[in-house]
């Protein structure tokens, strides 16, 4: 067995999660171990260290092993390396991104047939050959070899003369195993697909066979730990840093939605903002105008109103000026509908506002609605007098009786 270290084959999964790190089966030796009926299965770890300890050349902490564990036999195959041996494997890639790393032989451990199979695995470094006993998932290696091809095999006729007509020699079923693929996770544990490799060249590429047994075989964590080379305690740290390293990548990216929403939310209300500025510019720019069309429609509806009305303001305040004295003069004249007007003014005195008001009675051209409202104050006398006006005067008739009612008075 070749003491010299081979490069590492890295295989990452389909979706680029984090690598499983595999080593060629030639670096290891191996040995299949009978474990006591009554023990428990937290037990298995602590019997096989000591059994190593027997039989390994070196001692137990210079090694890096692992095992694959057959429960319902009751057996284990211990496999194990000098440290030195597999430096070139522990620094091949960064631990930190490893979730297991294994020997390329364990990706079949968990097949069974029903009868007696031999498998040549061919792995990126190496061949192994494994060979199953009826109704057992725990293989032996039967022959482990370094393989390193200049290009990769196609098919058996691909691989060397000695190892293509392994069947033939020895007249069993064979399977050439090639083209494996590994998914991995924490909590997943381990699952491996495999393509069978063909007698004779083909131009199309190995694929799994459909229901093959080696098309898809999953490893349970408590396995894929076990079969792991590192010691215990790294495995758990290792494990305990990525769990870190996971929940601080959730952590940043829930702060870049949340930096995200932020800039977005920001942008928007700047936008708004300058929105709303722009509105409100263009509104005081058109004010103006607005305010210019406002008053067109006010007057024009002022002058609508009228002509519907049949309103005549100019008239009444002609006819009220004709005989307003000097000393009565008007503040405010508000026209109303059927030529009624409402007239706020300042007097003299008094009696110079009563002579006005009789005058305005005496023209026959108004009807006074109401009394007139008047206070005196400093001398001044302001009042407010509603009138109609009449478009048609009374009659001369009424216009004496009118006399006569104000001789009367007098």
């Amino acid at each position: 067995m070749s003491t010299e270290p081979e490069k590492a084959a890295s295989f990452k999964t389909p979706d680029a999660t984090p690598e499983i790190l595999r080593v060629p089966g030639h670096c290891f030796f191996c040995e299949t171990i009978s474990l006591p009926e009554e023990i428990k299965h937290s037990e298995v770890s602590g019997f096989l260290e000591l059994s190593l300890e027997s039989i390994a050349p070196f001692p137990v902490k210079d090694l890096r092993w692992g095992y694959l564990h057959d429960r319902e036999q009751q057996r284990a195959l211990v496999y194990a390396a000098y440290h030195r041996r597999l430096a070139k494997y522990f620094d091949a890639n960064s631990q930190q991104d490893v979730i297991y790393l294994v020997p390329d032989f364990a990706s079949v451990f968990g097949l069974t047939f029903s009868a007696e199979t031999h498998l040549v695995l061919v792995s990126p470094t190496s061949l192994t050959q494994l060979h199953f006993e009826p109704g057992h998932q725990l293989f032996s290696i039967k022959r482990c070899e370094p393989y390193h091809p200049e290009n990769e095999p196609t098919s058996i006729a691909d691989l060397p003369p000695e190892w293509a007509t392994l069947g033939e020699k020895e007249g069993a079923t064979f399977h050439y195993l090639a083209k494996t693929q590994a998914r991995a996770g924490e909590d997943d544990g381990l699952i491996y697909t495999h393509a069978e490799l063909q007698k004779k060249p083909s131009d199309e590429p190995a694929r799994p066979a459909e229901g093959a047994p080696w098309s898809s075989l999953r490893q349970p964590p408590d396995t894929a730990w076990a079969s792991d080379l590192r010691a215990p305690e790294t495995k758990l740290q290792l494990r305990k840093t990525r769990k870190r390293e996971r929940l601080l990548e959730s952590l940043l990216a829930v702060a870049a939605v949340i930096a995200l929403c932020f800039i977005t939310s920001q942008v928007a209300l700047f936008l708004f903002n300058r929105h709303v500025t722009n509105l409100s510019e263009e509104y005081n720019a058109r004010q103006p105008s607005v305010v210019a069309i406002q008053d067109r429609f006010n007057l024009v509806t002022t002058l609508e109103q009228i002509s519907r009305s049949n309103l005549r303001p100019f008239d009444m305040l002609e006819a009220l000026n004709a005989n307003r004295p000097q000393e009565v003069y008007f503040t405010e004249a508000r026209a109303e509908t059927d030529n009624r007007i409402t007239i706020d003014g300042i007097s003299g005195t008094v009696n110079s506002l009563n002579r006005y008001i009789d005058l305005i009675r005496d023209s026959r051209r108004f009807q006074l609605v109401g009394a007139p409202r008047t206070l005196t104050r400093q001398g001044r006398t302001q009042f407010t007098v509603t009138l109609d006006f009449l478009d048609n005067p009374p009659s001369e008739p009424a216009a004496a009786d009118s006399q006569d009612t104000e001789s009367a008075r007098q």
